[in-house]
């Protein structure tokens, strides 16, 4: 069958003319930022969850009882304590020194002494950010601490950066630890020349 061309191109001139109209373009741009809106949700999703596989897979998930720093009764070094067996203590992380903001940071923290521990097994180590915003990964394996941050507007120095619960059976204080700094970057996803200064900088008995 041929189309009659003089009905036919008024009908697409028509159409054009109602494509045109401002109805059309605002449909189209509120579902841009609907979608737009939809990808950026998964994309820090995503983020999130490579950063906790990523520890996770470096480091465990688990936890092997035999090498865990425990007193005698065996509830400390990833285990809640009994009450009245041990000392709570709130250990505040932070990086002390001045220098350019981090995008990026991960470090490993280890007590010193014996028959102590933090709180929590694995992922489910009792710990929290003081970052705002930031995407973050906590994982205590075998009494060491690994934590790792993502902050894509950068983490200010200086700044403290997580508190986690610690029990032990004696008094602690904040040179019972030793912090290492494993990688550091800024917003920009260059290494830093100088590893930042981060540290225990405070350990509180909680009562």
């Amino acid at each position: 069958m041929r189309f009659n061309e003089p009905v036919v191109q008024p009908l697409i001139r028509e159409t054009m003319k109602t494509l045109s109209k401002a109805a059309v373009p605002r449909a189209l741009a509120q579902e841009a930022h609907a979608r737009q809106a939809r990808l950026s949700a998964r994309h820090s999703l995503s983020i999130l969850c490579l950063l906790a596989a990523a520890v996770v897979l470096v480091y465990g998930c688990g936890t092997d009882p035999g090498s865990i720093n425990t007193g005698s009764d065996g509830n400390v070094g990833g285990i809640n304590p009994l009450p009245g067996s041990t000392f709570i203590y709130e250990v505040t992380f932070a990086v002390m020194d001045s220098g350019p903001s981090l995008g990026a940071l991960q470090f490993d923290a280890e007590f010193l002494g014996r028959s102590a521990g933090f709180i929590g097994i694995g992922p489910g180590v009792d710990c929290e950010s003081l970052v705002p915003e930031a995407l973050v990964a906590f994982n205590n394996r075998s009494g060491k601490l690994r934590v790792g941050f993502i902050q894509v507007s950068g983490i200010v120095r200086p700044s403290p950066l997580a508190s986690c619960r610690f029990a032990s059976p004696e008094s602690v204080d904040v040179d019972d630890f030793e912090v290492r700094v494993l990688d550091a970057s800024d917003i920009e996803s260059r290494e830093l020349d100088l590893i930042p200064d981060v540290r225990v900088a405070k350990v509180q008995l909680l009562e």
